[in-house]
């Protein structure tokens, strides 16, 4: 059993490490790119920045399990991740209220990520 927490263990890892690289590196170009400094490419600044937060406050403790069996959950180890949350619900408040074609717009840009942020946050 031991094997397989820590093949589990190596991918959860590499996932994690990835996400946060090809996240910083897509953050990097936005930044320095002056002809994405538009509001689509701001919300979508802001909605890596919240992947980046979520990943961070769920992976670690993921990984933590796996090499301590320690599966208790610490009540501040909660927090970011409901801040995420919050800030995905006031993002989708602000999505609300634009035009419907920006609406459309966004959804189909954005829509992705939050389907997979809504799945793995909820679904047990």
């Amino acid at each position: 059993m031991g094997s397989a927490k820590n093949v589990f263990l190596i991918l959860v890892l590499t996932i994690y490490l990835a996400s946060v690289i090809a996240s910083g590196t897509v953050m990097l170009l936005i930044y320095l790119d002056t002809s994405l400094h538009k509001p689509m490419y701001i919300f979508l600044f802001s909605l890596i920045v919240n992947g980046i937060i979520g990943s961070t406050a769920v992976w670690p403790k993921v990984m933590n399990i796996l090499l301590t069996d320690d599966n208790t959950v610490f009540c501040l180890g909660v927090l970011p991740m409901f801040l995420v949350i919050l800030s995905y619900l006031k993002i989708i408040l602000i999505i609300l209220k634009m035009s419907t074609d920006a609406r459309k717009k966004t959804f189909a840009t954005c829509s992705p990520h939050l389907i997979v942020f809504i799945l793995f946050s909820f679904v047990q």
